[in-house]
């Protein structure tokens, strides 16, 4: 059985098309919500905190670390700020 880690370096190969991947709808959330961002970044205040707020990317509820990140939007150049799970954070910056 493969790891979060291993299955998501498949993910980014596959480009999220394969079926076997139990994490294909999660990472597919990630894209689709961050669609009109790019160039992502940490603000200085990048320390974690415990919270019970959804995560802005996947839409995970479950209470745990959460981190604020931020990106361009592609159409206005605006910065925008999310906050990210500690699993969505730790696969847009590894």
């Amino acid at each position: 059985m493969k790891t979060k880690t291993e299955q998501l370096e498949i993910c980014r190969t596959c480009n999220n098309n394969c079926c076997e991947c139990e994490d294909s709808d999660w990472l597919k959330k990630i894209q689709g919500n961050l669609f009109h961002v790019h160039n992502l970044f940490l603000p200085a205040d990048t320390a974690s905190y415990f919270g019970k707020a959804p995560c802005q990317t996947c839409g995970d509820e479950l209470a745990g670390d959460r981190y604020k990140i931020c990106g361009k939007n592609n159409k206005t150049g605006a910065i925008e700020e999310f906050i990210v799970c500690i699993d969505c954070y730790g696969y847009l910056f590894t």
